[in-house]
């Protein structure tokens, strides 16, 4: 929660200043090559650098693994960076309906002279103001069938946005003021293999300020932080807690937001008088039905009008030691009519949240016909996020399934059958999580893609009145 003025900086934390050296000569005729994507989606043919330095002599190879890195123990801290993981909406002046969660924003030294200041720009997104820095390469090591590391390596401080691709399992990663200069010798695009990402690929998407993508094909969602040091951006991937075996296996609690002397939400219009704990408790008890149709044991934290306290809710769930947690809500405004669809939130900055709650939320808005506001952390509404997300001790999310005060939602939420779509697509996101693929598609077009004018599509600001999920 940053005041005016301020920016944030990623910290080298020396409990993951992990860096795997390889030495060796380059050949210094090489020139670097670089390639960006055209206004058709379709990648650029490469290019030979335009005076742009050679890398010397004694650099790291950004092609090879670096194989004498140490595997990061299975119980090290969570970088800094992903700590101080930023929701733009939370800045001033940065226009929050075109922002995206998982951006690290930093005031860093710049390639070759003084600072760099980073800005929000008009299109929502953090920039590096100051001379750009260039990509030089990737470096990818693979620790265990379930961690990875990727290293994308840089001539300056990086800031870069992370975020799933709408409706795909590719994980982009925009560097801003950026320019692509891999050597010649380096493929754009590499297969690598392995459990959590398939392949990855390097392409240019905007030229003034310049962009550069690093794309991922994950091909399920991962869990995943972010940490900018001088010369790369390590990207630390992981296999999300719980998201192993099978959905019948696990445990999950169900809350149905409200309940009882706590109506939620209210919608009024022609149709009539709807409260939220009617239509969550509605969607919750289809969704254990689901649960249980795939053999899941599930735990409610009401079924029935009654009410539940507040923390009394995820209290239950680690008492119980459930796997998963999902809490079910209805968003709502200021203004009837003036807002729609779907947000799902996770807490804070946890990878395996995050995880979740992008399986969740793509699912619900693959059936729902309404739009998506976006996967967002819970900081963005309040200081310690959610009280029932807080105090979880799983991965858990909150879903606002539709504007109640919408008349069109609304029309959709009291409808039977819409509730039981968006349960049963709860169902599916909650088993895309634990054991991959479903909700999240993989993307058959060759890396890198897409066209960037069709990927506009950042999360809306959250503009919710409903606070019955405490602070």
């Amino acid at each position: 929660e940053l005041g005016e003025g301020s920016a944030l900086k990623a910290a080298n934390s020396p409990s993951n200043s992990l860096a795997g050296i390889v030495a060796g000569l380059e050949n210094s005729s090489a020139a670097p090559h670089s390639q960006r994507i055209t206004s058709s989606g379709k990648p650029a043919p490469a290019t030979a650098g335009t005076g742009a330095a050679p890398q010397p002599s004694g650099s790291l190879d950004a092609a090879s693994t670096a194989p004498g890195a140490a595997p990061l123990p299975p119980d090290a801290p969570k970088d800094q960076g992903e700590r101080n993981q930023l929701a733009r909406a939370n800045v001033p002046g940065v226009d929050a309906q075109k922002s995206s969660p998982g951006t690290v924003a930093s005031k860093n030294p710049s390639a070759g002279s003084g600072r760099a200041k980073i800005k929000p720009s008009r299109g929502g997104m953090a920039r590096r103001e100051g001379p750009p820095i260039e990509v030089r390469g990737l470096a990818f090591t693979a620790q265990s069938d379930t961690r990875a590391r990727l290293d994308i390596l840089t001539t300056g401080k990086a800031v870069a946005t992370v975020r799933y691709l709408a409706d795909t399992s590719q994980l982009a990663i925009d560097l801003q003021n950026a320019f692509l200069h891999f050597p010649l010798t380096e493929a754009l695009t590499r297969i690598l293999g392995h459990p959590l990402v398939r392949q990855a690929g390097a392409a240019m998407i905007g030229d003034a300020p310049p962009v550069t993508r690093i794309l991922l094909d994950t091909g399920r969602v991962v869990g995943f932080a972010v940490n900018a040091q001088n010369d790369r951006l390590s990207l630390d991937l992981r296999l999300p807690r719980s998201a192993n075996g099978a959905l019948a296996d696990k445990l999950i609690v169900v809350d149905a937001g409200h309940g009882g002397s706590s109506s939620g939400a209210v919608g009024r219009g022609g149709d009539g008088v709807f409260y939220e704990r009617d239509v969550t408790l509605g969607i919750a008890l289809k969704l254990r039905a689901a649960l249980e149709a795939c053999g899941a044991r599930v735990v409610m934290t009401r079924d029935r009008n009654v009410d539940v306290g507040l923390y009394d809710r995820p209290r239950l769930a680690n008492d119980i030691g459930a796997d998963l947690f999902i809490s079910i809500h209805n968003d709502s405004n200021g203004r009837p009519n003036s807002a729609s669809g779907t947000s799902t939130y996770y807490h804070m900055g946890d990878p395996s949240g995050r995880a979740l709650a992008a399986c969740v939320q793509q699912a619900v808005t693959a059936v729902s016909g309404l739009p998506s506001r976006g996967v967002l952390s819970d900081g963005i509404m309040y200081a310690n996020g959610f009280a029932v997300l807080r105090v979880c001790q799983m991965p858990s999310v909150l879903c606002e399934v539709a504007y109640i005060n919408n008349a069109t939602d609304r029309r959709k939420l009291v409808s039977d059958d819409f509730q039981q779509r968006v349960a049963q697509a709860m169902c599916d996101g909650l088993r895309a999580y634990v054991e991959g693929g479903g909700a999240l598609p993989a993307h058959n077009a060759p890396l890198p893609m897409p066209d960037p004018e069709m990927d506009k599509t950042p999360p809306a600001p959250p503009d919710g009145t409903d606070s019955g999920d405490g602070g």
